[in-house]
């Protein structure tokens, strides 16, 4: 059963991403944010500035229906790739990570001429967000956090979720990080998309995928590529900076999510200043919140933004 409801799971991300959305597609605009980095981008609506950061293998098209939700909403919403999700065609450094890509998010809001915005983050896309706020406060009016992978995290729980924090990370790195590392320096890039998927849902996972779900997969490979290869895929965020923290924090969890953020979004409820947090959670929803229960997540990050 928790193989078959993976599979469904990964399905319906990238099922969900090729239905049309209502009214007209935003088609997507580029800006250069440092000599040879660009970002591709789409912005619909007037009003406050919202940005949307996408996870792993995905890109500016997974936020569709939410750019269209959110600017009938009167904002300013937007979304973009990250540096190395399609349809960017940034050349390859080494040793990227979210605090990369934190220095992209700056960079972009100054090409935009953006002073400050509402910063909602899915998984890898809330670990850049969440470093944008910790490095650059000023330019972060409200921060929605939604499962980000502090995996360092998982080697220092508290008690109660020492071990099983500690197991998480021993599979994370030794069924996926490090294989898939290892595929790619073969040249494989199919095994090390198999190697990541399988160890983040289950075994044999991505085999069961359906040819459009690879394809989508497959276009963003080279984020995959970046981050596993990378010396510092999981930057440590310092805990003490975390309980210093006072930009307004919307932590987005999924009841049933089986991500490293099952652990450490405790984590980050515990150390976040009570005035500067709420969390919400998601019943029946798993990491992929926001396209299982799209309507209750933009509902929360809604009431949590007009409350700023």
């Amino acid at each position: 059963m928790k193989v078959r409801r993976a599979s469904t799971i990964l399905v319906a991300v990238f099922a969900a991403m090729q239905l049309p959305v209502l009214g007209q597609r935003v088609e997507p605009e580029k800006v250069e944010i440092e000599d040879g980095v660009e970002l591709h981008f789409v912005e619909k609506g007037e009003g406050e500035p919202i940005i949307f950061i996408h996870g792993l293998t995905g890109d500016y098209s997974v936020w569709d229906r939410q750019i269209e939700a959110f600017s009938k909403e009167g904002y300013r919403a937007i979304a973009y790739s990250r540096r190395y999700n399609y349809p960017n065609e940034n050349r390859l450094r080494p040793n990227h990570s979210a605090i990369v890509e934190a220095t992209d998010l700056a960079g972009f809001m100054h090409a935009l001429e953006l002073k400050e915005a509402h910063i909602v983050g899915f998984s890898y896309g809330a670990y850049t967000a969440l470093f944008l706020a910790l490095e650059h406060p000023a330019l972060v009016k409200s921060l929605t956090l939604a499962e980000p992978p502090i995996a360092p995290w998982l080697a220092d729980l508290p008690e109660a979720q020492s071990d099983a924090g500690k197991a998480h990370l021993k599979r994370l790195l030794e069924t996926g990080v490090m294989p898939a590392k290892r595929a790619f320096e073969a040249g494989n890039e199919e095994a090390a998309m198999q190697t990541m998927f399988n160890c983040i849902a289950a075994k044999e996972s991505f085999d069961r995928l359906p040819e459009f779900v690879k394809a989508r997969c497959r276009r963003n490979i080279n984020e995959m590529r970046a981050l596993v290869t990378s010396k510092d895929t999981y930057p440590d965020v310092d805990r003490d900076r975390i309980r210093k923290f006072s930009v307004p924090t919307l932590i987005l969890s999924g009841s049933e999510s089986e991500a490293v953020a099952k652990y450490t979004d405790v984590e980050l409820e515990r150390l976040i200043p009570k005035e500067s947090r709420k969390r919400v959670v998601l019943q029946a929803a798993t990491h992929i919140m926001w396209v299982e229960q799209p309507v209750a997540a933009r509902n929360a990050v809604l009431g949590f933004i007009r409350e700023r």
